[in-house]
């Protein structure tokens, strides 16, 4: 929340965790996949609490962690509770450990 970036990934070894990373305490050598703004990842990148930052490639998005199986697309229906409620008014994302990657509206497509 401090950056304004989405965790998707926790690698520490070999093993890679997609799932409740809220409740994962941080280790020195874990590795983040991050998703998140270019101004967000820049600051992230200046901190001092992190110690190198680089882009992942599609193949280890795919292959190394496979998000691919955790990827899903929901649809708001117009007369749904949730119409017009921001995400953090809806608390979907908590409720169901969500990152909101991109958001169709209107028939544009908004990368977050």
């Amino acid at each position: 929340r401090r950056f304004g970036a989405n965790v998707l990934a926790i690698r520490r070894g070999e093993l890679v965790r997609r799932v409740n990373l809220n409740y994962v305490p941080l280790r020195a050598g874990d590795q983040l996949l991050l998703q998140g703004s270019d101004e967000a990842l820049a600051a992230i990148g200046r901190s001092p609490e992190f110690v190198a930052m680089r882009p992942v490639t599609d193949a280890e998005v795919r292959d190394d962690y496979r998000l691919q199986e955790r990827t899903f697309i929901v649809r708001v229906p117009e007369d749904s509770g949730l119409a017009g409620a921001t995400l953090a008014e809806s608390r979907v994302g908590d409720a169901f450990d969500f990152r909101l990657l991109a958001i169709w509206r209107d028939g544009n497509l908004r990368v977050m």
